[in-house]
């Protein structure tokens, strides 16, 4: 406790924090500590009531504690009268290679880091880099005497062509129906997806209504530990409103994917996250057909009565797949293969055995060049073995001896990510807030966390000894980020020193939906199978790729091809087949053939069938032409004489998967 100070005497606050470092692909790490609030832009109308923070904006019906974001600015050349000082001690029994610190210049002295500079200004982040020894990238599991334990798994490394990255457009429905729970299970389910991301993809995300909003300005970003934070943050500040315009959206999204750069080698995956409750069906489907290109489409549709039979076609013409989920059920489950499909992991279905009480619950894929991190409480024994199946489907097992340490931050860790998982469950309304907020809260205490319920400073109202008896709060300014020029902040209308204006034309915000209890999953049709084929391909497509589950669906109507288009579409068929056939025997001489050919053949076939009945029911060969071929065509190009036999093998998969997308099953 800080009170009852006589006048001129100091106080020292310790505060211990906690964070675990990043692991970069190429074996980085860095420490990374915030030091400025960065100006932000303030939409909405402002509301009219006391604001919730002490900033220089009012709280606004988009940004309702604006007022907490925006502290006054500090005068260029005004003497803040704090500075910072900083002393770094790693503790890292190795050399320390290509250590430097990109803000700031440090010195070096007895193994320790510190800034060569007294009274910096806190104007920028302090962000120090360091290479990690090879000997030291592995799996490590850190123990300590209560029994907690963090895990950090590291996927086996693995040579040669590593699979096309991929771009990643998540196209989220802000719209009014998202309204209430749809729309946190749509954030949530976003997020979900957006951690099946490698560290080689990029990714960009728009909400869109009546107008789609670009995270990022619409650029891609990379998904590496910093981009997916950013990620993260932006989702947490959607909300529901307007009209459901999805085919302008679709148009800024496949524009995009189009002007993108350095786009060689890199998969475009489109995620459309909506209750799919559109009018102009017709637009988005004629767009997808004529604009779409390699990009693969995946939707997931998000109501308790999702227009199924419209996200299940746009995913058909995009060669992915259609998932439906309803508000508030385990997303985690419901998710899972589509994440896998539009990410690339190189083991899955990870499991823990010899740990309990694990954070976050549900392990998560590994990707190569990317450390996953598990936080638990270690059941009685001498370690913990960690199993999971790699993406061509062997067995993946590595037991992982611990090393015991004493760090407290290993039970706070395993207290911050327990909690974590359970804002998620209480964001979601599932009838047990109460029960939820009590364990948050419980924890909190135990471990000394801040929550959205518990907060590390309480002010003592109740008695003040000040003249004239009230208090006197003094909010202290901060520096403009350096490089930052303010009269072009001022221009953004970014908040500024000035103080608040006036609220006008306050829109007051309606009563939040009434917490209850979810309704019992709904029951979604599976992605189609080749297997599942029961006519043939030319003489009826009504039914080729209905699944089981679908059977008591009402039957599509079969597309109506003419004999000229039959022929077309075989013709296309028979060339791409040709070319693949010319590569086998290239490569069985042990020549890399060019790409050329079997290129334009896919992407003939492709266009051919976003302009033909058959765009929508050859699911198998849409997925094939934007994946397994595109990937083929990748290594091809990258490849070199020594891979000729892998190479090979590949070439033989894709032509049989081609056979089994076109043949015709026996009646």
């Amino acid at each position: 406790q800080v009170g009852n100070l006589p006048p001129g005497e100091e106080v020292s606050v310790r505060i211990v924090t906690s964070e675990r470092l990043p692991f970069f692909e190429d074996g980085t790490t860095e420490l990374r500590l915030p030091l400025v609030v960065a100006p932000r832009y303030i939409p909405g109308t402002p509301v009219d009531r006391n604001p919730a923070g002490d900033g220089v904006e009012w709280d606004t019906d988009q940004v309702p504690d604006a007022s907490r974001l925006t502290p006054p600015r500090l005068a260029p050349g005004f003497d803040p009268k704090v500075a910072l000082r900083i002393e770094v001690e790693l503790a890292d029994d190795g050399d320390l290679a290509d250590l430097a610190c990109s803000q700031h210049a440090i010195r070096m002295s007895g193994g320790k880091i510190a800034l060569a500079k007294q009274d910096e200004l806190l104007d920028r982040d302090f962000i120090l880099r360091w290479k990690l020894s090879g000997e030291k990238v592995r799996t490590t599991l850190l123990t300590t005497r209560d029994g907690y334990g963090m895990l950090s798994i590291l996927p086996p490394k693995r040579d040669g062509f590593l699979g096309l990255a991929r771009d990643v457009v998540f196209l989220l429905d802000r719209s009014g129906s998202m309204g209430g729970i749809k729309m946190t299970s749509a954030a949530r389910a976003c997020s979900l997806l957006l951690s099946t991301l490698g560290p080689r993809d990029r990714f960009a995300i728009a909400a869109f209504d009546d107008q789609a909003e670009w995270m990022a300005e619409g650029k891609f970003t990379a998904a590496d530990e910093a981009g997916l934070a950013s990620g993260e943050k932006f989702l947490r500040t959607i909300d529901a409103r307007g009209g459901t315009e999805l085919d302008p959206a679709m148009k800024e999204t496949l524009s995009l994917i189009d002007r993108r750069k350095n786009a060689e080698g890199r998969v475009p995956v489109v995620v459309l996250l909506t209750d799919g409750q559109v009018g102009n069906e017709s637009a988005v489907f004629s767009r997808l057909q004529k604009e779409g290109g390699d990009a693969r489409v995946f939707t997931v549709g998000i109501d308790t009565a999702v227009n199924a039979a419209f996200l299940q076609r746009v995913a058909s013409l995009g060669g992915g797949t259609c998932t439906c989920v309803v508000p508030g059920e385990a997303l985690e489950d419901a998710l899972r293969g589509i994440g896998r499909e539009i990410g690339a992991p190189l083991v899955v279905d990870v499991k823990i055995e010899g740990a309990e009480d694990l954070a976050p619950a549900r392990v998560p894929d590994l990707f190569v060049g990317r450390a996953a991190t598990v936080f638990f409480r270690l059941k009685k024994g001498k370690g913990v073995t960690v199993t999971g199946t790699y993406s061509d489907g062997k067995a993946f097992k590595e037991t992982v001896k611990p090393r015991s340490i004493e760090l407290p931050a290993i039970d706070h860790l395993w207290a911050r990510a327990r909690v974590t998982d359970l804002e998620d469950r209480f964001r979601l309304e599932t009838g047990e807030q109460d029960k939820i907020r009590k364990e948050i809260i419980r924890l909190a205490i135990e471990h000394t966390l801040l929550t959205r319920f518990t907060s590390f400073v309480v002010v003592d109202e109740s008695e003040i000894v000040n003249k004239g008896g009230e208090g006197q709060k003094i909010v202290q300014p901060v520096q403009m980020p350096a490089e930052w020029d303010m009269e072009a902040a001022k221009e953004m209308g970014i908040a500024s020193s000035a103080g608040r204006g006036a609220p006008g034309n306050a829109r007051m915000g309606g009563a939040p939906a009434p917490c209850a209890p979810p309704p019992p999953p709904a029951k979604c049709m599976s992605a189609p199978k080749p297997s599942k084929m029961k006519k043939s391909l030319l003489g009826g497509l009504g039914g080729l790729f209905k699944s089981e589950e679908a059977s008591d669906q009402a039957p599509e109507q079969k597309p109506k091809l003419s004999a000229s288009e039959r022929k077309v579409f075989e013709k296309a068929v028979e060339a791409l087949k040709s070319a693949l056939s010319a590569a086998r025997s290239e490569l069985s001489t042990g020549t890399i053939p060019a790409v050329g050919p079997v290129d334009k053949a896919r992407k003939a076939l492709i266009k051919l069938l976003g302009e033909s009945a058959l765009g929508t029911t050859l699911t198998a060969l849409q997925k094939l032409l934007r994946t397994g071929l595109l990937e083929l065509v990748a290594a091809l190009a990258a490849a070199g004489p020594a891979e000729a036999q892998s190479l090979s093998s590949a070439l033989d998969r894709c032509l049989r998967d081609l056979n089994d997308a076109v043949r015709p099953s026996e009646p």
